[in-house]
C-alpha cells in the first residue's frame, strides 16, 4: 500500500500533463479519468507500475531471445525520458468489464 501522495519535483519549466480518456460510455470515462488523476498524483504508486512494466517487458523478450536470437533487457526508464500515455481511450463490453486501450 501506498505511504500516499508524493511531491513532484519539477525544474520550473516542466510540467505534468495528466492525460485525458475519451470514450462512448460517460461513466467509464471519468472512472478511467479518476484513476489517471489518482496515478498521476502519486509517485509511489507509478513507480510500481513501472518497475512491474520493466518486469513483464523483460519476460516477454527472454522468450524471444529463443525464437529470433536476439535479447533485450530493460533496465529502468529514465526520468528525462519517462514513459507517456496518449490517446487513452476506454470502451465497455456486454459484461460490464472496460476496456482501456
Amino acid at each position: 500500500m501506498s505511504p500516499g501522495p508524493e511531491q513532484l519535483t519539477l525544474k520550473k519549466h516542466q510540467s505534468v500533463v495528466i492525460p485525458s480518456c475519451t470514450g462512448p460510455d460517460a461513466a467509464s470515462v471519468q472512472w478511467v479519468n479518476e484513476i489517471l488523476t489518482w496515478l498521476y498524483n502519486d509517485l509511489v504508486i507509478v513507480n510500481e507500475l513501472v518497475q512491474q512494466w520493466i518486469v513483464s517487458m523483460n519476460e516477454f523478450s527472454k522468450k524471444s531471445v529463443e525464437e529470433q536470437g536476439i535479447g533485450v533487457e530493460l533496465v529502468r526508464a529514465l526520468d528525462s525520458h519517462p514513459p507517456n500515455l496518449s490517446n487513452v481511450f476506454c470502451e465497455c463490453d456486454t459484461k460490464d468489464d472496460v476496456t482501456i486501450t
